[in-house]
């Protein structure tokens, strides 16, 4: 179930857990940020409800079509949840922070990755509490290396 709006108020009105330089944006439109740091509450249109989730709770999304399966941290644990958004949208959504795309089908949150597994063929990206993983396509993999480097 996604975070229900109250606690989106109650993050708001929390003026510790935002920046006060920070602008909040908050509307009924179908994909919007809320602040504009990294701390940035994003909500996707998820049928008739709302699914919002930290910028820094975000952990990878898999696209599918027009549709996107999104992994995010929820208290401790990890949520999956299939909205209808396309990957450019939703990057375009999560921009500011260390996410990038890394595949045609892969956004990833480079800050939350685990380990990382393969060679020149290709990589896998390991998340922590997460089987899913996510792959590195070798035609990204130049602009993502600095991301890799550890």
């Amino acid at each position: 179930m996604p975070i229900q709006a109250n606690l989106l108020e109650q993050r708001i009105s929390n003026p510790t857990s935002q920046n006060s330089a920070s602008p909040i944006r908050v509307g009924l439109t179908e994909q919007h940020v809320v602040a504009s740091d990294d701390n940035a509450i994003v909500c996707v249109a998820n049928g008739s409800q709302f699914l919002y989730f930290g910028r820094q709770d975000f952990i990878f999304a898999k696209s599918m079509d027009n549709y996107c399966i999104v992994y995010f941290y929820e208290g401790n644990r990890v949520k999956k949840e299939i909205v209808r958004i396309t990957l450019g949208k939703l990057a375009e959504l999560l921009t500011g922070a260390n996410i990038h795309r890394c595949h045609r089908s892969y956004l990833v949150n480079f800050d939350r990755i685990l380990s990382k597994e393969g060679n020149a063929q290709g990589f896998l990206l390991r998340f922590e509490n997460m089987e899913e993983y996510a792959f590195v396509s070798r035609s990204m993999l130049h602009s993502v290396k600095p991301y890799l480097v550890n």
